[in-house]
């Protein structure tokens, strides 16, 4: 996005526009910017770059295609770790080169999954030094997605919010009853008005694999009605 909440960024796309006009082995920039306010607002060099937003798989081509993915949060993150495109960028094999931020390592090494960058200086030094070499620019990128796909994977995030929500529900006892019984009492106490008591068992139920029992369904429904 080229928005007024994204002014460092925006600020950074400036110079990379304009640089490679100074260099002598230019390189060629490729922005895929969404401006919702305004998209007059973009300087002529940053529009003279701009190919438009890619979204969904678009997106995840675009960022496979470019031999260097510059990286920058929104000016509200305040140097701090992690956004999206750490994970968008690594998970397609891209090489990233994104902002220092204090606790980026907490997520990916710095040098040796991502490179970083502290000011539009340094940026724009490591982007020339990083086409000049494809072998190191190879290997981090290789380095980056393995970190991702290893780590940061929806079915390795999906293991690790399963556990959280586990560690946190309430474990039955043997004198609470088994599912079956649960089940039972959660029905009796539907049936008779007292919701908040049914629904307390039944949750009970469920933590002891109640689910399939009979009555669950009958239970839910009266809870829901």
């Amino acid at each position: 996005s080229f928005t007024p909440e994204h002014a460092a960024r925006n600020r950074l796309l400036t110079e990379i526009a304009k640089a490679p006009l100074g260099l002598r082995d230019p390189f060629s920039p490729a922005f895929h910017l969404f401006t919702p306010k305004n998209p007059g607002a973009r300087p002529a060099g940053v529009a003279m770059h701009d190919f438009g937003p890619r979204w969904g798989l678009d997106m995840y081509r675009a960022l496979a295609s470019g031999r260097v993915v510059v990286n920058a949060a929104i000016d509200m993150a305040d140097s701090e770790a992690p956004n999206m495109r750490l994970f968008e960028a690594t998970g397609c094999g891209a090489f990233l080169l994104t902002e220092r931020q204090f606790n980026l390592e907490a997520f990916f090494t710095p040098g040796e999954e991502v490179e970083t960058f502290a000011d539009s200086a340094e940026l724009l030094d490591k982007i020339s030094y990083y086409l000049a070499h494809p072998a190191e620019r190879a290997t981090i990128a290789a380095r980056g997605q393995a970190r991702c796909l290893g780590d940061y994977a929806m079915p390795v995030r999906a293991r690790s919010l399963d556990r959280i929500i586990r560690d946190l529900l309430p474990v039955a006892s043997p004198a609470d009853g088994d599912a079956a019984s649960l089940t039972r009492q959660a029905v009796r106490q539907a049936e008779q008005g007292r919701f908040p008591e049914a629904r307390d068992l039944l949750d009970r139920a469920v933590i002891l694999g109640g689910e399939d029992i009979f009555g669950h369904g009958y239970c839910r429904a009266l809870l829901h009605q």
